[in-house]
C-alpha cells in the first residue's frame, strides 16, 4: 500500500464504509502537538508536518465533530508509547483549525492542499491533510508547509478542544 498514491480526492472517502462523509471546510480539525517532536521552547517547529505525510502517508488530524475526548486522548497516548527508549514523550496540546483554512492556502497552481476522509477502523474522525499536487518540489513543498504551520499556532488542551461534551 505504501507504493501506491494517496487517495486524493476531496469529495470521496478514501474508504466510504467507514466514513462519516467527505470533509467539510466548515468542519474543526484537531492535530496532536507532541513535546518534544513538534515543539521546543513552546514555538511549533517544523517536525510537526514532515514532508513525508504531506506527499505520501497524509498528515493525520481528527474530525472534532465525529470524535470525543477520550478517543483523542487514546490516540495520543498510543503516540507517546512509541517514544523510542529512554524518551518523555507528552501531549503538549491541540492545534485546532477548520479544513476551509487549510484548503484555501494556495500555491502556484492553485489549491495547495487537500483534507481527505480516511477513517480508521478504530478512528472513524480521521482525515488526512496532503499536498494537492504531491509532485511538488520539496523547495516549494517547505514554503507551503510553513504557511500549514501557521494556521497550528493555536492551541487548545485536551479539555478546551472538548468543551461542552
Amino acid at each position: 500500500m505504501e507504493n501506491q498514491p494517496p487517495h486524493l480526492d476531496e469529495s470521496t472517502s478514501a474508504i466510504p464504509e467507514l466514513s462519516p462523509g467527505p470533509v467539510q471546510n466548515r468542519e474543526t480539525l484537531l492535530r496532536m502537538i507532541l513535546d518534544p517532536d513538534h515543539i521546543t521552547e513552546g514555538r511549533i517547529q517544523p517536525s510537526a508536518i514532515q514532508l513525508r505525510d504531506l506527499t505520501q502517508r497524509g498528515l493525520s488530524v481528527h474530525r472534532r465533530e465525529y470524535t470525543t475526548a477520550r478517543e483523542v486522548e487514546r490516540a495520543a497516548q498510543t503516540l507517546i508509547g512509541r517514544a523510542t527508549a529512554g524518551a518523555t514523550r507528552q501531549l503538549e496540546g491541540l492545534a485546532s483549525f477548520t479544513a476551509g483554512a487549510v484548503r484555501i492556502i494556495r500555491a502556484q497552481e492553485g489549491q495547495a492542499f487537500v483534507v481527505i476522509d480516511t477513517p480508521q477502523p478504530e478512528n472513524r474522525a480521521h482525515a488526512s491533510i496532503f499536498l494537492a499536487n504531491i509532485q511538488t518540489r520539496p523547495s516549494l513543498a517547505r514554503e507551503m508547509r510553513e504557511q500549514l504551520l501557521n494556521l497550528m499556532t493555536h492551541r487548545l488542551t485536551l479539555e478546551q478542544a472538548f468543551i461542552g461534551e
